[in-house]
């Protein structure tokens, strides 16, 4: 369906922005309190000890550090030039990435289920209330896991 056509359309981008910030005010509620640990288990190779991050101007070094996360040692140099050492910084970072992954999962699953929805017939078709339904029911159960811990 085109959704340019569809009456519904600016309807439904106000229901997905409003269940997309439901699911990302969930993640950040669930781990706010991580804000006050310090950093605990590899954090201590990973950012205390790590020499890369002290200077994220040298980009070559910081994303030659760790060859199989570079990105992750970039962020890490990023959250070291913001915060320092204070593992409230990084982990706020984390927070805040994860409330972003949360709200793109929900998008995507929404889309996916979206599509296939446009090509199932007869009793397997689903109404569109049922699809943001699974895809919150999926975002959500993401943003609280405890494999996100």
């Amino acid at each position: 369906m085109n959704r340019d056509a569809d009456p519904r359309a600016p309807a439904d981008g106000l229901w997905d922005l409003l269940f997309g910030a439901a699911l990302a005010a969930l993640s950040v509620v669930v781990y706010f309190g991580v804000l006050r640990s310090p950093f605990v288990y590899d954090d201590r190779l990973t950012v205390v000890e790590n020499p890369s991050i002290r200077h994220p101007g040298n980009i070559v070094t910081v994303l030659a550090w760790d060859r199989f996360r570079p990105l992750v040692n970039l962020s890490f140099a990023i959250d070291h030039a913001l915060w320092d050492l204070n593992p409230g910084g990084f982990h706020l970072t984390n927070v805040v990435l994860h409330a972003v992954n949360v709200v793109l999962l929900f998008l995507f699953v929404a889309r996916m289920v979206g599509d296939c929805r446009a090509r199932l017939d007869g009793p397997w078709q689903l109404e569109p209330p049922a699809v943001r339904l699974i895809a919150v029911a999926v975002s959500a159960l993401f943003a609280v896991h405890p494999m996100m811990t």
